[in-house]
């Protein structure tokens, strides 16, 4: 586990990621950050994206589901097996660390709901993330 101690006024836990949307950290230079200690909401963010971006959107052309698109495409038990089946692979090639990984995708004419169940084992983390997306969102 990180050291929680702030020695000279610095913390021992380490920061991860800027936090989104992005703000100004007050006390000193730069954004607001996550740190180790809250590494569920580093990974519900890391999922977030994976679900939320485009193939080709970023730099690594593989990155990414592209969900959106698949609110236009016809509901079926195959859509949302392919749909499952992406996301799988999505979390073993950029979340790895990831284990008993559980994904159930369901939906209907308008809608679909994504819910990832996962376990991190260093710290020992069992959560899940949830994602629903309308058309009338949009």
């Amino acid at each position: 586990m990180p050291v929680k101690d702030n020695y000279f006024g610095q913390s021992g836990l380490r920061d991860i990621t800027v936090k989104i949307p992005l703000d100004i950290n007050s006390s000193n230079s730069g954004y607001e950050t996550l740190n180790e200690e809250e590494i569920s909401e580093v990974i519900k963010f890391n999922l977030k994206s994976i679900l939320l971006t485009h193939p080709g959107e970023r730099m690594d052309t593989r990155f990414g589901v592209g969900i959106k698109n698949y609110l236009f495409e016809q509901s079926t038990e195959s859509l949302y097996s392919n749909i499952q089946a992406s996301i799988q692979s999505q979390i073993s090639i950029y979340m790895p660390w990831l284990t008993n990984v559980n994904i159930q995708v369901l939906g209907d004419v308008h809608s679909l709901s994504v819910v990832i169940k996962y376990k991190l084992n260093n710290p020992e983390i069992i959560d899940y993330f949830e994602l629903s997306l309308s058309v009338d969102e949009l």
